[in-house]
């Protein structure tokens, strides 16, 4: 079958998925569509030469029910054959999640379900070539997160900041030595694995260098002007260092529930 010529190419988004997929031509002769979900996680429809690849993707939609629990059920068999070293955990948002990664040739990318009750544990999902590869979508995943829970958070709190008037510049890196920084131009940069604290931590970081917008140093008055803005500011700096700092690994020792 992954012989067969590709017509075109297309994603199914359905019930939290994204699911990438191949309209092929089919072999001589055929003259029904098919569709099929490979153990591996590939999605295919076969058409008979000649039909239009539209009705590949009419069908795909057609049938997305049974397309998706496929490929959820074969992506639940590839996790259960992990061996125990290809899982991890890492915080998200303050919590830790299992991490389970997978091989598969279909699709790449980070899929993360949040706790469904504070006894239960989040699980992300990486679908990657390789471990190394695993590693590169996931820091990518935390990065975009950082920026997008960034953002939205500086909407939230620019009102109550009088010297704020308009939203400075957000960046995302990969800091060795701290959370975030705050530039003389006005320019905030923010560690790409921030997205691992709790919005509460978050808000401290981002508060604490929007500040320095006002102060551009940790004078008393830097700090009397963060107590203002945020009076728990000393807690939630406390509650930070219980988490590992972005330039430590997340060993086993790490890991624990603050």
């Amino acid at each position: 079958m992954s012989a067969l010529p590709i017509l075109e190419q297309g994603h199914l988004c359905h019930h939290g998925e994204t699911l990438a997929y191949n309209v092929r031509c089919g072999r001589p002769g055929r003259v029904r569509m098919t569709l099929r979900v490979t153990p591996d996680g590939q999605v295919d429809v076969l058409l008979p030469p000649g039909a239009p690849p539209a009705r590949g993707h009419a069908m795909i939609q057609q049938r997305a029910d049974w397309v998706v629990r496929q490929w959820q059920r074969f992506r639940q068999r590839r996790l259960d054959a992990l061996p125990s070293e290809q899982r991890d955990r890492r915080y998200v948002l303050g919590t830790l999640c299992r991490v389970e990664w997978l091989v598969a040739h279909s699709w790449h990318g980070v899929s993360w379900q949040s706790p469904e009750s504070s006894a239960s544990e989040g699980r992300i999902i990486i679908s990657a070539k390789s471990g190394a590869h695993a590693e590169a979508l996931l820091h990518n995943w935390y990065a975009q997160k950082t920026l997008e829970t960034a953002c939205s958070r500086l909407a939230c709190v620019q009102e109550s900041i009088p010297w704020v008037t308009t939203p400075p510049p957000l960046r995302v890196r990969r800091l060795c030595r701290r959370w975030g920084s705050c530039s003389s131009r006005g320019v905030i940069t923010l560690a790409s694995l921030l997205y691992r604290l709790p919005v509460p931590c978050i808000d401290y970081i981002l508060l604490h260098e929007l500040t320095h917008l006002a102060v551009f140093n940790h004078s008393p008055a830097f700090y009397a002007k963060l107590a203002g803005l945020l009076p728990d500011w000393q807690l939630r700096r406390k509650q930070l260092e219980a988490f590992p700092s972005p330039w430590q690994p997340e060993t086993e020792a790490n890991l624990q529930e603050p």
